[in-house]
């Protein structure tokens, strides 16, 4: 993945809002303002998803795409992915773009949507990982959004930014712990199913039945990657699609 990053904001300026990121995006009025992520048309699909933190212990190459799914201290915080793009003009700490550098795109950074935070870090974690999706495509890269809600009550923005009959991705991972988790997850991938109506939905995390016939009711065309977790039990079937 190539990036062509023009400096768009002086350094005397401060963009302390990471504003430059928003240049030229068309914003989900509906939903916050949140940014959308345009997959491009041409994408090559993913061969194989690597976690971030294993970026430097792997072989990238234009097959493999970076994903998030894993502790937020891993990829967050002071020099973590966000706030290295947000002050990238001012430190030379942290994360670069060059870490993607030899990989075929990102699926955007999943942010924590736990129930107990307040709702308005919630529907900040989902404006940074559209933020972060909509400039790495405005700059000549591939990022796939990445849908993460939490029951009914984040239906009015885990949908911002992202277009109708879009590729997005979506990760089992911790949500089917429980009975509960399984049923709000289940209640909320069919709800990303019947607005969003994607072309193609990513499935990072392993192949639950339920999710199964979830996607065999609405004919839902899926790309299938096991989690690290997955592989260890034996479940090997990568870049598994339905059709």
């Amino acid at each position: 993945m190539k990036f062509t990053d023009e400096k768009i904001i002086k350094r005397e300026l401060k963009d302390v809002f990471g504003s430059y990121m928003l240049k030229d995006a068309e914003c989900d009025f509906d939903n916050y303002d949140i940014p959308f992520v345009d997959v491009p048309e041409d994408i090559k699909l993913p061969e194989r998803l690597v976690s971030y933190s294993k970026i430097g212990t792997s072989n990238l190459d234009g097959n493999t795409f970076i994903h998030f799914y894993q502790d937020d201290y891993t990829f967050d915080g002071l020099y973590g992915v966000w706030n290295s793009l947000l002050y990238d003009h001012q430190t030379n700490k942290g994360f670069s773009l060059d870490k993607f550098a030899g990989s075929g795109g990102i699926i955007c950074p999943d942010y924590s949507l736990y129930g107990d935070f307040p709702e308005a870090q919630k529907i900040w974690n989902t404006y940074r990982s559209r933020a972060i999706g909509c400039y790495i495509n405005s700059i000549g890269g591939v990022a796939i959004p990445n849908f993460h809600a939490n029951g009914p009550d984040s239906y009015h923005y885990c949908f911002g930014g992202l277009r109708k009959h879009t590729i997005v991705a979506v990760s089992t991972v911790g949500c089917l712990r429980s009975s509960v988790d399984k049923f709000l997850f289940l209640q909320d991938l069919e709800e990303l199913i019947k607005r969003i109506e994607p072309r193609l939905i990513i499935l990072y995390g392993n192949e639950n039945k339920e999710v199964l016939e979830l996607f065999k009711k609405y004919n839902q065309n899926y790309l299938f990657f096991p989690s690290d977790i997955s592989e260890a039990h034996g479940d090997a079937n990568h870049g598994n699609e339905s059709k």
